[in-house]
């Protein structure tokens, strides 16, 4: 009862705050869920230390009558997931990290996972409270699998994410020192980095600027400059719907090309190949950047000189298509390969309706994110922020502390409306919500809903895939380092990826495409 108390003290003391109203519980389910106590065994790879000490999950067990037994994989975990599949002896709740989507798209055709899609209607109103707000409603179709049914439970985030995961910016102030225009064609940034190499922008009388430079083998972060070029770094589904696979495609060769012309005359960082990413990331807050390209202006830029640059809009190279590459759907961001039940589970609908207490943000926040109070407390707007001055002795950061606490790993949802102070600084929402309207007007591809491949996709992509990329990896940097040529060889270069599959590569992936956007047309 002491856990109860707690609670309901926090509840007392914060219930006054301004913004509570609204971070107050749904209560769409009747209270206790049991009115005999019951046990269920959940297995879930994460790095906290002990959930049962946990005052959320406590409380749970006071309203609903539920507990949790957990158990904890925090290291591992595939050999102990093998073991677990192997033995045939699961637990009631099977967590992140300890099943694949390879696993799920195999086990639930053996009748070995619930069937979830059987008690949303009856024991789940809060994930169906969920998906009635705008920008959620195709959570449910995501989570489908090829038989029509659901039969795991997600992660839903509100829109708190970029749909572009990266973004190329350009130092104005040095443009302005040196009486430049912003460039609109690759032509013209190439006589703009030759400028900031040359002509001192910093004004420092050294030659330490670094006229151009992006994190070498990070591709899903440096899709922008690619877009330049009409190309991704793998896929690119055009508006369409037709898939090419972009190191395929001639777009590719201009893009490197380019890249060599830029190594090749000190344009860039001469640690380009060698750098790791927090080199990378001490170099821009130095400030010695002229042009670079990351996941987000706010990891690269100390917040105070944002003011320094601007975005730099994709650029005319000549080839048939340039733009900007997005890289997330719109609308709420899923985590599909979160939580499973075993079909041999006792009383599911006591179950489901257990678990979906954590798709009301009042709980679901303080399950993943912390617990109010404790990790979480109310700021002077009436917002919840981290409690960054209650790390209590034994843990050097907040990160720590919460990290043994907290499991990020559950099923849960959260809303921005419920937390616009927790889910990020002011120079993270610069990319969130900046980023992805400053390049939203240029995309060159879509992105397919949230969704699960079935497991003919899961198996047969992931075979092409690993020989390409290895392929694909190794050539560009021949090219641009000079090692080779890239016109000379290029002919030969395709005929090797022919030789790897390039072509049912792209034909298993185009079938997905058709699947998935036909389910969604539904």
């Amino acid at each position: 009862m002491k856990k109860l108390a707690l609670l309901l003290a926090l509840v007392m003391v914060f219930g006054a705050c301004s913004a509570f109203a609204e971070i107050e519980p749904l209560n769409l389910h009747e209270l206790p869920l049991t009115e005999e106590p019951v046990t269920y065994t959940w297995w879930v790879n994460t790095s906290a230390k002990d959930l049962n000490e946990n005052e959320i999950y406590g409380y749970l067990g006071e309203i609903t009558g539920v507990n949790i037994d957990w158990t904890l994989v925090a290291t591992d975990a595939e050999t102990k997931r093998n073991l677990m599949w192997g033995s045939g002896d699961l637990p009631d709740i099977i967590g992140q990290g300890m099943f694949t989507e390879s696993d799920l798209t195999t086990y639930y055709q053996y009748g070995v996972l619930l069937k979830i899609s059987d008690y949303i209607d009856t024991c789940m109103p809060n994930l169906k409270w969920v998906v009635s707000h705008e920008g959620f409603e195709t959570v449910l179709d995501s989570l489908k699998q090829a038989d029509g049914n659901i039969y795991s439970l997600p992660k839903i985030e509100s829109d708190n994410h970029t749909q572009v995961t990266s973004q190329v910016s350009i130092n104005q102030t040095w443009l302005n020192n040196l009486g430049l225009e912003m460039p609109t064609t690759t032509d013209e940034l190439y006589d703009v980095l030759v400028a900031f190499k040359e002509q001192d922008p910093n004004g420092n009388g050294e030659q330490d600027e670094i006229p151009f430079t992006y994190l070498y083998g990070q591709n899903w972060m440096n899709g922008q400059l690619n877009g330049w070029f009409g190309v991704t770094t793998d896929f690119r589904i055009d508006l369409d719907g037709k898939v090419t696979y972009s190191p395929y495609e001639d777009g590719y060769k201009e893009m490197v090309k380019y890249i060599r012309r830029l190594w090749q005359d000190g344009l860039m960082d001469p640690e380009f190949f060698t750098q790791d990413y927090s080199t990378y990331n001490a170099k821009g807050f130095e400030g010695r950047y002229g042009v670079f390209q990351s996941y987000g202006r706010y990891i690269s830029v100390k917040e105070e000189d944002f003011v320094n640059y601007a975005y730099l809009a994709p650029l005319a190279s000549g080839t048939e298509v340039s733009g900007s590459v997005r890289f997330r759907p719109d609308g709420a961001t899923l985590e599909l390969v979160n939580t499973i039940i075993s079909a041999d589970v006792e009383n599911p609908e006591l179950l489901l309706s257990y678990m979906d207490m954590l798709y009301d943000p009042y709980y679901g926040i303080q399950g993943a994110r912390g617990v109010i109070g404790k990790h979480l407390i109310y700021n002077e707007n009436g917002n919840l922020v981290n409690n960054l001055e209650g790390v209590p002795a034994g843990y050097s950061t907040f990160e720590e502390w919460r990290n043994a606490t907290i499991a990020h790993q559950i099923p849960y949802c959260t809303m921005e409306e419920y937390i616009p102070d927790l889910i990020g600084t002011n120079a993270e929402l610069v990319n969130y919500k900046e980023q992805s309207s400053f390049y939203r007007p240029w995309f060159i591809n879509q992105i397919l809903p949230w969704h699960y491949n079935t497991q003919e996709e899961n198996d047969a992509l992931p075979q092409y895939a690993t020989d390409l990329e290895k392929y694909t990896t190794e050539q560009f940097a021949r090219w641009v380092s000079g090692e080779g040529d890239v016109d000379a060889e290029w002919d030969a270069y395709k005929a090797q990826l022919e030789a790897l599959h390039v072509k049912e590569y792209v034909a298993v992936e185009q079938g997905m495409v058709d699947r998935v956007l036909a389910q969604f047309a539904e």
